[in-house]
């Protein structure tokens, strides 16, 4: 069984190119335009919603089947067919230029995989199962968008205004100290908004424990 090493990818203004103009590319499509890449698929048919980005010009399309060299200056590829033969063209063009290429439900042929993903302001989780159980990551993704934890997503403004602030004034905070000041009675100023007051009670705090 492969082992995948998790990452996070910085796809800005990359192109990324999706095979496939099925729902299921609409999907995929619908999570790259959160990304501000530059998104090109490839299909001789769309859904109504993938024809409205096109028209929008929030994607670009080729009305035409995969073609070899269609990879070429590409980041990125998911291949949405569902067609083996062509997914397979794409996977070794994919490999020859050394693209990342995703197969849907086929992690067999792909050299990454895409997570089930929590978001909640600015904090994305990422849940992988090896591409052993799709379903699985399924589960716990709806448990962690129900779960109360995922509420100290909330306090990530916070934390990064503070942490510039940190920088500015050159203070070394050891990560433990961090890792105290994060408790629900912060998060529960945050949410009756005594957000000023929690953010003074925090610096306080780094300042009398940074050292130099």
């Amino acid at each position: 069984m492969t082992s995948y090493y998790p990452a996070f990818l910085d796809i800005s203004n990359r192109l990324c190119i999706v095979v496939g103009g099925s729902k299921v590319a609409e999907a995929k499509i619908f999570q790259l335009l959160k990304y501000k890449c530059l998104i090109s698929v490839i299909s001789p048919e769309i859904t109504p919603k993938i024809l409205s980005w096109a028209q929008n010009r929030e994607i670009s399309w080729q009305s035409r089947i995969y073609q070899s060299g269609d990879l070429e200056n590409a980041f990125l590829v998911i291949a949405a067919t569902d067609s083996a033969r062509v997914n397979t063209m794409i996977c070794k063009e994919a490999e020859l230029n050394k693209v990342l290429f995703n197969t849907v439900d086929n992690p067999l042929l792909s050299n990454f995989i895409a997570p089930a993903i929590v978001r909640r302001g600015q904090v994305t989780l990422a849940i992988s199962t090896n591409g052993t159980s799709p379903a699985l990551a399924r589960k716990f993704r709806e448990l962690l968008t129900k779960s109360p934890l995922l509420e100290y997503a909330d306090l990530a403004p916070l934390l990064s205004q503070i942490r510039k602030q940190v920088k500015l004034n050159g203070w070394k905070v050891k990560p433990d100290i961090w890792q105290k000041l994060i408790t629900p009675e912060l998060l529960s100023m945050i949410k009756n908004g005594r957000e000023k007051e929690a953010k003074a009670n925090i610096i306080k705090t780094l300042s009398q424990e940074s050292t130099s």
